[in-house]
This record gives structure tokens, C-alpha cells and sequence, in this order.
């Protein structure tokens, strides 16, 4: 039998959105998409961005308790680097970064409206999506990453979390 879940599911429809990230659809960047977060200094071909699920609440529904939705942090990073180090010139790092901060929230902002519709099996909870710039990363000091984190909602599961 293969494995399903709603919440893994979820995870492949943000992949498979964040993979839309490319120049030839507009965006500023076409970083390489996996399904981890590494550090920039491991990040061999920038710009790459990684996703990976965090903190998860399963809160019962129903009075049987055989209802539930889940609720999980989503965190985004992703990776630019520049030719000089920020002791040099901060310019190019920082153009590389707010490139990057941009296609990060209109991807963000993309999946909130798709997957918001009547019908979709998750959304992401309205609030607060955080997203923060962090420069001058690597020994080198010319690369940085824009993190993202945000929550979902897996609606309506059974038992058996499918």
C-alpha cells in the first residue's frame, strides 16, 4: 500500500509551486528547489532555495475525536550569492537578496489565493507570513538567505491522517 498523508501532500503542492520560481515565469531568479534547508555555506550553486515542515498540531474536530486538522509551520530559505563579499561592495549581495526576498513573497502570496479555494484540502492560515533578509553569509561573506515561515492547515482528516 503506499504511504499517503494530507500534510505530505501539502508539502509536494508547495514544492511543486516553489519549483514555478523561474525567470522564464517572470521571477527575478530560477533557483534549484529540494525539500531540505542547508546552510549557505553548503549551498554549492546558488541561488537554491529549500522547504521543510516544522512544529505540527493535530487538534481533534470532532466529539469522537476521529476528525482533525493539522496545524504545521512551513519554513522557506533560500539562498543567492554575490561575486565580491559585503566588505567589498554590499550592492550586488544586496540586489541578489531583495531578488530573492521578492520572488519568495509573490510565490508566498500565489499559494495563499490557489490553495484558498472551496474544495482545497489545505490553505495557509491567515496571519502573519514572516520573512527576513539575512546577509554577509559564508567565510567568504558574499552570500545570503531569505527565510520565510508561515503556517498551513490540513483540513479534516481521519484516523488514518489520508
Amino acid at each position: 500500500m503506499a504511504y499517503s498523508s494530507r500534510l505530505l501532500d501539502a508539502l509536494d503542492d508547495i514544492v511543486t509551486e516553489l519549483e514555478t520560481i523561474t525567470t522564464g515565469n517572470g521571477y527575478y531568479n530560477s533557483p534549484t528547489v529540494i525539500r531540505a534547508i542547508r546552510p549557505a555555506g553548503k549551498v554549492v550553486e546558488p541561488p537554491e532555495v529549500g522547504v521543510e515542515l516544522g512544529d505540527e498540531e493535530l487538534i481533534a474536530q470532532t466529539v469522537r475525536d476521529d476528525v482533525f486538522h493539522s496545524e504545521t509551520q512551513v519554513y522557506i530559505a533560500g539562498t543567492v550569492s554575490a561575486n565580491a563579499p559585503m566588505d567589498a561592495d554590499a550592492s550586488e549581495l544586496v540586489e541578489a537578496t531583495e531578488k530573492l526576498r521578492h520572488d519568495i513573497k509573490r510565490i508566498i502570496a500565489s499559494i495563499f489565493y490557489k490553495y484558498s479555494t472551496a474544495g482545497a484540502t489545505w490553505s495557509i492560515m491567515k496571519g502573519s507570513v514572516y520573512v527576513v533578509p539575512v546577509m554577509g553569509l559564508d567565510e567568504n561573506r558574499n552570500k545570503a538567505q531569505v527565510w520565510a515561515r508561515f503556517k498551513i492547515r490540513v483540513w479534516s482528516m481521519d484516523t488514518t491522517l489520508a
